[in-house]
């Protein structure tokens, strides 16, 4: 068995143990909701706070990393899976099976947690939304394998574009789906079988993961790369902005900056009264400036400036706050 304190990866996804398992049956108060009579006597001691859910007993150096955690939006991003003493020792086969189980789930589903960000909405009934890499995913945790109704991946959302195709994660059934003002009803177009390698039918079947191609794939101002000293992150505004969230500034010099690949990049940001300016600098070099005030109503996602024309490798780009004053970044897109 691997040491608690090993890092989690694809290839040793067992280390992090219960930790998927943990985020999908318990609340962001810490009280589990409806966990298998098999796994409560594991988890009853977790509580979990501002994105990290953590044992009374654990030494606090002794942590594991992974991606969003999907009950937790808006509390924090990135979780923290602590280990432990939950019991698993090489004498309790059971104890052990289950992380096994989950650790091959993690492998099945991977994309959907590992470096994974919050979605607009953390979910909706028995389904959890993480976002990565543009695609949106949607955790259903109690899945019987028919139809399935997606209400907050309607069309004409703040956030999701227009969805072009809906996969299965650890399956080759085609799935068929219609995207409208109700809502993405998704249906399977055969028999799906369960995950492989995992002993737990309620995982391996009901606890399965879609993945949401959709043509608004922007990069968001809390993505992986992005680094904002002094930019102040607010969440739940209900504005209309990509994700229902943005980055803040008050301070001219605070700079915004991530790097991507492309021949063009577009700032996307709000407009509203008193807003200041912003410097856009591409690989070290200002390229443009962009007044972010305005007199009237205030517009959300606002194409506020663009650089065209670049050679297509890797670039970094800067958003500085020129003030007065202060300024927002919403999103990017990258062509």
């Amino acid at each position: 068995m691997h040491s608690a304190d090993a890092l989690p990866s694809r290839e040793n996804p067992g280390t992090i143990l219960l930790g998927v398992w943990l985020v999908t049956q318990v609340t962001v108060e810490g009280k589990s909701s409806n966990p298998p009579a098999t796994s409560l006597q594991l988890h009853q001691s977790w509580a979990i706070g501002d994105g990290a859910m953590q044992h009374p007993r654990r030494r606090p150096d002794m942590t594991i990393r992974g991606g969003s955690c999907p009950r937790s939006r808006k509390r924090s991003a990135s979780t923290v899976f602590k280990t432990g003493t939950i019991g698993i020792e090489p004498s309790s086969r059971h104890q052990l099976q289950i992380a096994k189980d989950v650790g091959a789930w993690l492998k099945a589903t991977d994309e959907a947690v590992y470096g994974s960000r919050p979605f607009e909405v953390f979910g909706e009934g028995e389904v959890r939304y993480t976002r990565n890499r543009g695609n949106v995913y949607a955790t259903m945790l109690n899945w019987n394998g028919g139809p399935v109704t997606l209400k907050s991946l309607r069309s004409g959302g703040a956030t999701l574009g227009k969805v072009s195709k809906v996969e299965l994660l650890g399956s080759e059934v085609p799935l068929t789906f219609i995207q409208d003002e109700q809502g993405l009803t998704v249906t399977d177009g055969g028999a799906v079988q369960p995950l492989p390698g995992i002993t737990n039918q309620s995982l391996a079947s009901g606890c399965r993961v879609l993945r949401i191609t959709h043509d608004k794939s922007w990069i968001n101002d809390d993505d992986l790369d992005v680094t904002a000293p002094g930019w102040i992150r607010r969440c739940n505004l209900e504005t209309g902005d990509y994700n229902n969230d943005l980055v803040i500034s008050e301070t001219p010099g605070d700079v915004w900056s991530c790097s991507f690949t492309g021949r063009s990049v577009t700032v996307i940001a709000p407009k509203e009264a008193r807003a200041g300016k912003i410097e856009m600098q591409i690989d070290g070099k200002t390229r443009a400036m962009a007044d972010l005030s305005i007199t009237g109503t205030r517009l959300a996602q606002q194409r506020v400036c663009s650089v065209t024309g670049l050679n297509h490798r890797q670039h970094s780009l800067a958003i500085v706050n020129r003030g007065p004053g202060p300024v927002a970044v919403d999103a990017i897109v990258v062509r």
